[in-house]
């Protein structure tokens, strides 16, 4: 009777010994090693199951013998899952490391684009009239290529940050381009307007409403390139009205067009003003 109650009793902790225990984790779907340390423990559950089994039986025999061997074999088998989550969950991280990393290089294609606009519109605008903006034109250039130059750094930096820093900083660097791209078509639009008013006083009305409505197509395009950034969304309304007034006096040859088409330029000069100083701050905090 004393050998079958030991075999019931070493069938009991083995079956104790193989019961898996799984504990929710702080990480919504990923579940805890079974063999994680129980809080006030020294040893994972079942390990000291195991532990608790082969002194149970070390006066079994050729019985020890065989739940040893069998302890042994279910502590592998639940020790292989583990080993199998844990790389699992190291794939997922890498794989969302990967998916970050793209996205970046996706958005920063995307500024050297508004980049590469804004360096365009600047040598159209210069060629096209550069008499009252000047100073601007060389101020844009200058901040352009510093602007590019930060780009690359941050592209070139982006894999050894955390994934939060290296997203505030291609955000940063997104805005900071597309206002760069509008500040261009700003200005170029302001040319066009220029040359609006100097057609006007040669009474070349058809020329002049051609320059005011080149003057609303890149007003457009630089609202476009705020397409989420509505910091000057009621200065560009007044412009558009205004250009549209100005159309309107061109086209009837009166004599208020030039008037409108002056108050035209201020409201550009002021845009593109509060836009450069708005890229000199942001250089200053982005460290250029």
């Amino acid at each position: 009777m004393k050998s079958v109650h030991n075999i019931e009793t070493e069938r009991e902790t083995f079956r104790l010994a193989a019961a898996p225990v799984a504990k929710p984790s702080d990480d919504p779907g990923v579940m805890e090693c079974p063999n994680a340390l129980r809080a006030g423990t020294s040893r994972a559950p079942h390990i000291a199951n195991f532990v608790a089994l082969v002194v149970v039986t070390t006066r079994g025999g050729h019985m020890k013998t065989f739940i040893v061997i069998t302890g042994l074999v279910i502590l592998i088998m639940i020790l292989t899952p583990c080993s199998a989550a844990a790389a699992e969950q190291s794939a997922q991280r890498e794989r969302m490391s990967q998916g970050g990393s793209e996205t970046n290089a996706t958005s920063y294609d995307s500024s050297r684009k508004h980049l590469e606009s804004a360096r365009e519109n600047l040598r159209q605008a210069k060629n096209d009239a550069a008499q009252g903006i000047q100073q601007q034109l060389s101020k844009a250039r200058e901040q352009l290529g510093t602007l590019a130059d930060r780009l690359e750094d941050a592209a070139r930096t982006a894999g050894s940050k955390t994934a939060s820093a290296a997203r505030d900083l291609q955000e940063g660097i997104s805005l900071r381009t597309r206002r760069m791209e509008a500040r261009a078509l700003l200005l170029r639009s302001r040319a066009e307007s220029a040359l609006a008013v100097h057609a006007a006083s040669q009474n070349d009305f058809a020329r002049a409403e051609q320059h005011l409505s080149d003057a609303t197509e890149y007003l457009r395009r630089a609202r476009a390139a705020l397409y989420d950034d509505h910091a000057y969304d009621d200065q560009l309304d007044d412009m558009a009205v205004k250009l549209r007034q100005a159309n309107d006096a061109i086209k009837g040859h009166a004599r208020e067009a030039r008037i409108k088409i002056n108050q035209i330029l201020m409201d550009a000069d002021r845009i593109v003003g509060s836009l450069e100083k708005q890229e000199t701050q942001a250089a200053s905090l982005q460290g250029k």
